[in-house]
């Protein structure tokens, strides 16, 4: 008995996601927009773009937020691994880490929000105990989309 009943809170909890999901929704004031440029191949969570023009939208900017990112040809999602409200900067920026001829988007900062969504490292990288210098990039973000 107690199985039936879990899986019809279960049923009724997946079909009210699914509604929800579906439901039309209009731009909040909430919603971030923005485009950058990468000037080289990059690494975002497990997905590589090339160099080019981007946009990047978040519709919720409550922990977690997937950020939907759009552009030369590339169109994911990527979820932050935390959130930081007390280090970001008062601009909107990207900051991307380089070392080894490889590059990573490791945060995407708010500066109206004063948040700091960190992005971990690729699963492919492989674990390095020493190594050279590492670069940090700050790319910054334009306010408004393609």
């Amino acid at each position: 008995m107690t199985a039936h009943r879990n899986f019809r809170l279960f049923v009724l909890l997946a079909l009210a996601l699914l509604v929800a999901s579906l439901a039309p929704t209009s731009a909040s004031a909430q919603d971030f927009k923005g485009t950058f440029t990468l000037p080289v191949e990059t690494a975002w969570g497990q997905t590589v773009l090339p160099p080019g023009t981007y946009s990047v939208t978040l519709s919720s900017l409550a922990y977690p937020s997937f950020a939907k990112i759009d552009g030369e040809g590339a169109h994911f999602l990527v979820m932050p691994s935390g959130v930081d409200t007390g280090k970001a900067s008062d601009s909107n920026k990207l900051v991307i880490a380089r070392s080894s001829g490889r590059a990573r988007i490791r945060s995407l900062s708010i500066g109206a929000l004063g948040m700091a969504f960190q992005y971990p490292a690729p699963k492919r990288e492989p674990l390095v105990v020493a190594q050279g210098p590492e670069l940090i990039e700050r790319l910054t973000i334009t306010l408004g989309g393609k």
